[in-house]
Parts: C-alpha cells; structure tokens; sequence
C-alpha cells in the first residue's frame, strides 16, 4: 500500500498528512490534478456509453433502463459487504 500512496503522491495526485488527534492515522487528500482527472475519465466514459446505448434499439434501451433499479441495489449490497 505504501508504495500505490507513494507513487501517487509522486504523481501530484493525493498529498499526505498526518491526522491531528490522532498521530498514527496518515490522511491522503485529493489533489486538483486528481480531481481534473477523474473529472475527464467520468466525462469519457459517459460519453462512450452515451455513445454505446445510442446504438441499441428501442427495446433494448428500455431493457438497460429497467435494470438500472436493480444495478443500483446490487452496488449498495457490494459497497456495504466485505466481498
């Protein structure tokens, strides 16, 4: 883990600092940089399903659309567990 914190910092993408009430809790801290980059993933990716689902007939459309409540469940019950 040290090493991925590291390499991040190295890449100005989190700063590191210690946590004030307690000494052994290191805190890492979004940069702008990193914040920007997310920023443009989000917007690509966004794009590239925009993109994808345009493609997809009526049908199918309504098909992922319909999903999305269960999609939305499923990803509550994996952030919540330990899976």
């Amino acid at each position: 883990m040290s090493t991925l914190v590291a390499g991040l910092v190295r890449e100005g993408l989190v700063t590191r600092s210690t946590d004030p009430g307690d000494g052994r809790v290191v805190r890492l801290d979004l940069t702008a940089a990193a914040r920007g980059r997310m920023a443009r993933w989000r917007d690509h990716h966004h794009a590239v399903l925009g993109d994808a689902l345009s493609d997809l007939d009526g049908t199918d459309r309504d098909s992922v659309a319909a999903a999305l409540g269960a999609l939305r469940r499923l990803a509550t019950l994996l952030e919540e567990g330990d899976r």
